[in-house]
């Protein structure tokens, strides 16, 4: 079965706040920062600082300080 998350979850638009979430968090302990990063963006250009809450707010630190560090 060959099917990502955005397929399983039915989000093909790339708009759901759980799949965006899961993708950036994933990514981010894969190490692949650039994707996590990339991930985080589309969250906050969709829900902004909200999308972020609860359980999420260390993403929100990340995603800033990778921002800050590439100059994105």
């Amino acid at each position: 079965m060959d099917r990502n998350v955005y397929e399983v979850y039915d989000d093909p638009e790339h708009k759901n706040l759980y799949t965006l979430m899961l993708e950036g968090g994933s990514l981010y302990k894969l190490c692949e920062t650039d994707a996590a990063a990339a991930a985080f963006q589309r969250v906050f250009d969709l829900f902004g600082r909200e999308g972020f809450e609860g359980s999420h707010k260390t993403c929100i630190l990340f995603f800033h300080r990778h921002k800050q560090k590439t100059g994105g």
